[in-house]
């Protein structure tokens, strides 16, 4: 699900996006100590998942991310971490707060960089952590490829994706189809009036314009993954909310999904790889061909019809509406419900009245 119309495609959207829009926006609460706390503990129990729960102080760590889970894990004591990220504006905002006094002894290192242009040092790390990382890469397989290459032999790479075949990416792919970037600072600033009153520093914003604007989200199912690790030589080593592996299940797999892999080599080998993660293997969560279902494909052929008539300018309220109620059905744990089971009458009944009030419109 690219993106990226009405831009230069190659200005750094990826960085732009996260170090304003989406976390950016909340930097300093982040990382403020409370958070922090928490972070330690997710960490934790994500180390416990990836078997090095009682080795993690020995392991030279690469993160990717905000800093906040880079700063965790040298709270918990790792060894090292070097952290990388695409904004500038994180790792800016990382380093000025590295040089407080409390964490300035710290073992942590940062760096900006694009993980798809710019080279990793060979063999060097024992535990790469990728953690919602890969699916925003402009390309996953070289993205992923440059990290594995810098796991060292019977090293550990982390990967944490969102899952193709689950209902929030195949609602969140009508959302992303109503959109351009154009429509950025107005969504930043009535998500945050909606759910804010106004504050633009709150956790709906960030989550929402994740979902609406980053660039990139390709989303491939758990096969192609373990597929794509296997032939540049590394093992399934554990796993979370990985099954059901079928490629398609609105109903009961998770939103996103963790694979550990273990490398078994000293190089990586990237020859014969195929198309596999490349963008033209990148499922389209709205092909009727993926579902045998009868109920799905009626649910997509609403929503192209709708699609159609609200794409017009005249209807800007009406598509920006219709975007945020949709985002409530697509991932109703940021709302305080459960993500499963699907709302998949909900669904329909919006997409339905949506079209019906705007032939009505039209038809005045």
């Amino acid at each position: 699900m690219s993106l990226l119309r009405g831009r230069n495609r190659e200005k750094n959207l990826t960085g732009e996006l996260y170090g304003k829009y989406s976390f950016g926006n909340m930097y300093n609460e982040l990382l403020s100590e409370e958070h922090i706390a928490n972070i330690v503990n997710i960490i934790k129990n994500d180390f416990e998942i990836a078997g090095i729960i009682d080795k993690y102080s020995s392991l030279k760590i690469m993160d990717v991310g905000t800093g906040r889970q880079a700063l965790a894990m040298a709270l918990l004591g790792v060894k090292t971490v070097e952290h990388y990220d695409i904004s500038k504006e994180h790792v800016n905002r990382f380093k000025k707060l590295l040089k407080k006094k409390k964490y300035s002894s710290l073992n942590i290192l940062t760096r900006n960089l694009d993980l798809c242009k710019q080279e990793l040092p060979k063999n060097k790390y024992d535990f790469v952590y990728l953690s919602g990382i890969v699916h925003h890469f402009s390309n996953t397989a070289k993205g992923l490829i440059n990290c594995a290459n810098a796991v060292k032999k019977y090293g550990l790479i982390w990967i944490y994706f969102y899952r193709s075949g689950t209902f929030k990416w195949f609602v969140n792919e009508m959302i992303r189809g109503l959109l351009s970037v154009e429509d950025i600072d107005r969504f930043f600033i009535s998500s945050a009036i909606n759910y804010a009153n106004g504050n633009l520093s709150n956790p709906h914003t960030s989550q929402i314009m994740d979902d609406f604007f980053v660039p990139y989200i390709n989303l491939y199912s758990p096969q192609q993954y373990i597929t794509f690790m296997s032939k540049l030589g590394f093992e399934l080593y554990s796993s979370s909310h990985s099954d059901p592996l079928s490629s398609v299940n609105h109903n009961k797999a998770h939103h996103s999904a963790v694979l550990v892999f273990k490398k078994n080599t000293n190089s990586v080998n990237a020859k014969d790889l195929g198309s596999l993660l490349q963008p033209n293997d990148e499922i389209n969560q709205l092909d009727k061909k993926i579902y045998s279902d009868k109920e799905t494909k009626d649910i997509i052929d609403i929503y192209n019809k709708l699609k159609e008539v609200v794409l017009n300018k005249k209807y800007d309220v009406i598509r920006y509406s219709t975007c945020l109620a949709l985002h409530k059905i697509a991932a109703p744990q940021y709302y305080g419900e459960p993500a499963l089971p699907p709302k998949r009458k909900e669904l329909k009944i919006l997409l339905e009245n949506t079209y019906i009030y705007l032939n009505k419109v039209i038809n005045k």
